[in-house]
């Protein structure tokens, strides 16, 4: 399936250039091929176990120093873990990089509202009217968002590079791809564009799916006695958990599964574009027909 273009999201502000408004092409392959190829598997995924080991001790300390500050810790949290996992960057509390990514990314949420600008639904040849001319004052919005997704792209990107020539970089879904030979220029901007897209979709996802855990835990506490004791049962009480724990704490794991169903936090996703004419479930869709999942 490939993906509807808007005007202004796509073309203007350049979304189409991300893999979740990639139509179905080149550059949507090549990127998919990156996050397979680094965090695709479960061996992949295993590299960075210390890492978020680390994280998650650092935000239960935050939680027993300051409990009322809950939400700012799932933003901290989320906001480290990615950030150490996509560049090897370890963020200092709420760090203005994090700002920075959640500012742009509910910026554009807004700016992308469907049926919002007249030249995505019913006249595109408005992309060409001077900015000067009268009633242009949405290319200025354009402009904006247009900057915004550039900072969010290329500052943790040059912060990365600039740690890999001083030989300080640590591993990272970056440093990773990075240390490739004979990178071409396409490979160099799908990096690029991949590790913008994991920094904030990953963030984004990873802060209210924490945040809707830490509240449904709190509001079954026989839930979370079962699990404590399960977890007590595995870990002990001198040392927290661990990754290679989860196998054996089936309860606490179903309990965190159950916070995705329970929450969903994009229940609608990005739309989808028919390519073709297709049949499911005794329905037709249309070549060209714009579909969205309802995962509720």
């Amino acid at each position: 399936s490939d993906r509807p273009q808007l005007m202004t999201m796509n073309e203007l502000v350049g979304w189409k250039n991300s893999l979740i408004f990639s139509p179905f092409n080149d550059v949507w392959k090549r990127q998919r091929r990156l996050f397979h190829q680094v965090i695709g598997t479960r061996s992949s995924l295993m590299h960075y176990d210390a890492m978020k080991e680390v994280v998650a001790a650092n935000f239960v300390a935050n939680l027993i120093e300051e409990p009322q500050k809950m939400e700012e810790h799932c933003h901290t949290f989320a906001g480290d873990l990615i950030l150490r996992v996509t560049y090897g960057y370890v963020s200092k509390g709420y760090d203005p990089m994090i700002k920075m990514a959640e500012e742009i990314t509910d910026a554009a949420s807004e700016f992308g509202a469907p049926g919002k600008w007249m030249v995505d639904v019913l006249f595109p040849f408005l992309r060409y009217v001077p900015d000067w001319c009268p009633g242009a004052g949405w290319k200025q919005a354009v402009k904006e968002q247009h900057d915004n997704l550039r900072k969010l792209v290329n500052t943790p990107y040059e912060w990365v590079k600039k740690e890999i020539d001083e030989g300080q970089a640590g591993p990272s879904f970056v440093s990773e791809l990075l240390s490739e030979k004979g990178l071409s220029d396409g490979d160099l901007s799908a990096i690029k564009w991949s590790a913008a897209m994991l920094f904030a979709g990953g963030l984004h996802m990873t802060v209210w799916t924490t945040y809707a855990f830490m509240k449904m835990i709190c509001l079954h506490p026989t839930i979370q006695d079962r699990a404590q004791a399960e977890i007590d049962r595995v870990v002990g009480s001198d040392r927290l958990p661990l990754v290679a724990d989860m196998d054996d704490c089936p309860y606490t794991r179903a309990c965190c599964l159950e916070a995705l169903r329970w929450h969903v936090v994009f229940p609608l996703a990005v739309p989808h574009l028919t390519m073709e004419n297709s049949f499911y479930d005794g329905c037709i869709f249309s070549e060209g027909a714009i579909i969205s999942s309802n995962l509720w």
